[in-house]
């Protein structure tokens, strides 16, 4: 048990600490002092508006928690005296309260008895006070526990800001959605329209270019919020069994341009009629992220493999492309939100891609990781259940 001294100087390293991040007691805090004795309350009362703190006193229990509750209250001295441990009952209210919990508690006591200051302990007090009541202690003690409170209130302003900010993130990302399709529409019209004209040859690849990078765009809005979704434990995952080899080769199909463009060939290898149990369209989204970000990383001419191979009851995934490997340093970093390994990758986007596959392989109760493969590379690796694993055949 901490003695006066070890407390005083706790209390004096809390003020130091909360003044230098620039917190200080609520201008407005409000003590409320819920002490039976008469000449003890008086007292308690007098010191603390000499120290420039408003004091209000309760007149009962229920009426002191529903003003901690609609946070009316900073700091509560409540006496731990008999009769029938009123206070202590009041004090573990005010602990399991999810709403009062943080709100500072001081215990006093004119006896001092040492099962007094366990019960008041074990009761969540955060203080104990007992007679000779210095009022320098009893000072220090309240402004180190105003100051935490000034930190509570301040995290929960700052907290409260930044879910403000991200829903309306959100509700822009997806208010910008709309005319994106509508873009890629009037796109994908315009370069049908002129793609049999000769003149046209040079109106149609810039439409083809444009088309690819509003795509792009769109795709890193969806990561955006369905990375926002994963973290908010909201992406619903639609669970159906499939095989790989359809999906696989309409993705070939899908990134015939961009395999083009980038001069990279998409190859298919492995036991593709292998089939897994899993979100079809979200596991199409996380191949299209890892082979897209093969492309960008991968030499001309050489090949991006797609291998896919059983294993126990799960398929192994790989997306293998021959560009530079991954630091062993920066293989887990990697999938973190935000974070872009080279400069020109943080110019093309906002570093969600990785993280959404995590957030979705690991929402199949499957894992994703990047290894070096033989020959040199990057190998993104990932399973997912494997399809009827785990089934038992009829009469089994």
């Amino acid at each position: 048990m901490a003695t006066g001294p070890e407390c005083a100087r706790r209390d004096a390293r809390l003020a130091v600490a909360t003044a230098n991040l620039g917190v200080r007691p609520p201008a407005d805090a409000r003590v409320a002092v819920a002490v039976l004795d008469v000449s003890l309350r008086s007292w308690l009362v007098a010191v603390l508006e000499a120290a420039r703190w408003l004091t209000v006193e309760v007149p009962d229990a229920d009426t002191l928690v529903t003003m901690a509750h609609e946070g009316r209250v900073d700091l509560i001295l409540v006496d731990v005296e008999p009769p029938a441990g009123a206070g202590l009952a009041l004090c573990r209210r005010l602990k399991e309260g999810a709403a009062t919990h943080l709100v500072p508690v001081v215990a006093v006591s004119v006896g001092g008895h040492h099962a007094e200051r366990l019960a008041a302990y074990a009761a969540g007090a955060d203080h104990y006070l007992t007679r000779p009541f210095d009022p320098d202690e009893l000072t220090t003690r309240c402004g180190a526990l105003l100051r935490s409170r000034g930190l509570v209130r301040t995290l929960e302003e700052r907290r409260r800001g930044l879910r403000l900010r991200a829903d309306f993130a959100g509700f822009l990302v997806h208010d910008l959605r709309s005319p994106l399709t509508a873009a890629l529409a009037n796109l994908e019209l315009l370069r049908t329209t002129i793609g049999g004209d000769p003149a046209g040859d040079n109106a149609a690849a810039l439409a083809l270019e444009t088309e690819h990078e509003v795509r792009r765009i769109a795709a890193m809005l969806r990561d955006l919020l369905d990375v926002d979704r994963c973290e908010r434990g909201r992406l619903v995952v639609a669970r159906a069994t499939f095989g790989l080899r359809e999906l696989l080769a309409r993705l070939q199909l899908d990134l015939r341009y961009e395999c083009a463009a980038a001069g990279v060939p998409l190859a298919l290898e492995g036991a593709l009629d292998a089939e897994v149990t899993a979100d079809r369209a979200l596991v199409e989204r996380v191949l299209a992220n890892l082979v897209g970000n093969a492309l960008r990383h991968s030499p001309r001419g050489a090949a991006v493999v797609v291998d896919v191979a059983p294993a126990g009851e799960t398929v192994r995934v790989s997306v293998v492309n021959r560009g530079p490997a991954v630091p062993p340093a920066a293989r887990e970093r990697i999938f973190e939100p935000y974070v872009q390994l080279d400069a020109k990758e943080a110019a093309r986007g906002a570093g969600l891609g990785l993280a959404f596959c995590r957030l979705v392989i690991e929402a199949h109760g499957g894992s994703i990781h990047v290894e070096e493969p033989a020959g040199g590379g990057a190998a993104f690796v990932f399973t997912l259940p494997r399809g009827g694993a785990g089934r038992r055949p009829p009469g089994g």
